[in-house]
């Protein structure tokens, strides 16, 4: 089978691909697949159990808008060697929910397909925060002529600042009533999660928040190759990876309408927009554009570990994220809970959280040096406008709530990047052991455009940097909390 090869801080390894020149074809029409059909999901299903039982064959679905109307999506389950050719067409789904799962799959490659949702209400709309007062708040809903007082609400998050959002579930008790005003205005009554909102506010609401994903891989998949796949508009996130899938990618993916001019909502993908969870890992995404996605566009994170003698114990995805546009996450940009990863040529601009988050976590009661986090490359990224806030810094380590305060990170380095047009500080580490910034060009006109090292950070080298503006290169590095072994900057 042709190999792709992908080079990562944790080595080399190989993603399959299907024999392409040695399977057999059949076309989806041959299981009643049909632009004219208002529901797809029955041919989709009946194609997927032909795929399962004929190993080496290509799904070819003519182009066309297919819809897809019913609820629990489509199953393929123990597929190999298997081809699903999109051929440009558009999947259109009506129900909430996943959509497609892939279980137990060896060597799978879909492409060539968009997937959109058109079900009942928009993923999420904006708003304008009005008449607040206590207990109580009103929202404008202005790009409809007309909003239903059974709108489901499934969170609000504020477009001004970062940090301020409420999420809702049935019963929890937190909006206590809603009342329609005006064709495109209603009234919440609340318990006083909202009260982070003010008269003016700018803020998308949520009519859904899943954590389903229209591309779910999972079961022990292994192999599987998505290629010129774009999800526009989704209710939960747009792919996942879990149940130990490994050896994965993504090639010239989207998520999020790409085209200015065409998109219909502020969120394309209401829960972020790749996730990868209790995967084994070896994954690879590049040339792929994730835009407005309500939560962080790429998280990585696993419970593998490396059993490498030297860093044993440390948690390892081994993966690539290369080349790709991220543009207005509702959160992080890229965050990272693993280690043995290669961040290179991306463009991350104006995330709503940090631009790049690692973060970690150690149960308390374990003071020892191992890192949970090692082995990761952040270089040749170029960060715009990452952070809504102060608080957001452009790269951060950051231990989770309730960790222990030991070493977390180690063998980080962060270097020929672009830092530029930013709120927030420059890097914030902290339980750090070994890291290199150096060779990083930044444009820094304010004090709050700093670099913190904090809490227990040894054998960091902060060196060779550009800095352009007002506040001086090492006047912008503070130093607080206590080093193991020391701290080198700008070579003194």
């Amino acid at each position: 089978m042709p190999v792709d090869k992908i080079s990562c801080p944790g080595g080399e390894f190989n993603i399959e691909r299907p024999d392409i020149a040695n399977v057999k074809t059949i076309r989806a029409s041959y299981f009643g697949m049909s632009p004219l059909l208002t529901d797809n999901t029955d041919g989709l299903r009946a194609a997927a159990q032909y795929l399962k039982d004929n190993p080496g064959t290509a799904l070819f679905i003519d182009g066309g808008n297919y819809r897809f109307s019913s609820p629990g999506g489509v199953d393929f389950d123990g597929c190999e060697n298997i081809v699903i050719n999109g051929n440009g067409s558009v999947f259109t789904l009506s129900q909430p929910g996943g959509f497609a799962r892939i279980k137990n799959c060896f060597c799978l490659e879909i492409k060539d397909l968009t997937v959109d949702w058109d079900g009942e209400g928009a993923v999420a709309d904006p708003a304008k925060v009005k008449n607040v007062q206590s207990g109580s708040l009103c929202l404008e809903f202005f790009e409809k002529d007309e909003i239903s007082k059974h709108s489901v609400l499934a969170g609000i998050q504020s477009r001004d600042t970062y940090f301020d959002s409420v999420y809702f579930t049935d019963g929890d008790g937190k909006i206590t009533g809603i009342e329609k005003i005006g064709a495109d205005t209603l009234r919440l009554s609340h318990n006083g999660c909202l009260s982070f909102l003010r008269d003016g506010m700018s803020v998308t609401a949520f009519h859904y928040r899943e954590n389903t994903a229209v591309f779910e891989v999972t079961e022990k998949s292994e192999n599987i190759t998505f290629g010129n796949v774009a999800v526009l508009s989704c209710t939960g996130r747009a792919f996942s990876f879990s149940g130990g899938a490994s050896h994965f990618q993504l090639l010239h993916c989207a998520v999020g309408e790409t085209d200015a001019e065409k998109r219909k909502h502020l969120v394309s993908s209401a829960n972020g927009g790749v996730y990868i969870d209790n995967a084994k890992g070896f994954f690879h995404i590049e040339d792929s554009d994730f835009s407005f996605t309500a939560g962080t566009a790429v998280t990585v994170r696993t419970e593998a570990k490396c059993e490498n003698a030297e860093k044993k114990g440390a948690l390892t995805a081994q993966g690539v994220i290369k080349n790709n546009s991220v543009f207005c996450s509702g959160e992080a940009g890229i965050e990272l809970k693993a280690g043995f990863c290669l961040c290179s040529g991306n463009r991350l601009c104006e995330t709503r959280g940090d631009g790049i988050k690692i973060s970690a976590y150690k149960p308390p009661e374990e003071k020892n040096d191992e890192p949970v986090v090692s082995g990761i490359k952040i270089t040749g990224n170029i960060f715009e406008k990452c952070g809504a806030s102060p608080l957001n810094r452009q790269v951060s380590l950051v231990s989770e709530p309730g960790s222990s305060d030991s070493v977390l990170f180690k063998d980080i380095e962060i270097t020929a990047n672009t830092f530029t047009s930013f709120t927030g500080g420059i890097l914030y580490i902290s339980f750090t052991d070994f890291l290199t910034f150096k060779g990083n060009s930044i444009t820094a006109g304010e004090r709050k455009n700093r670099i913190e090292a904090a809490l227990q950070c040894g054998n960091v080298d902060i060196s060779s940097n550009d800095f352009t503006g007002a506040y001086a290169a090492l006047a912008s590095v503070v130093k607080t909390g206590s080093f193991a072994d020391f701290l080198k900057i700008n070579g003194k």
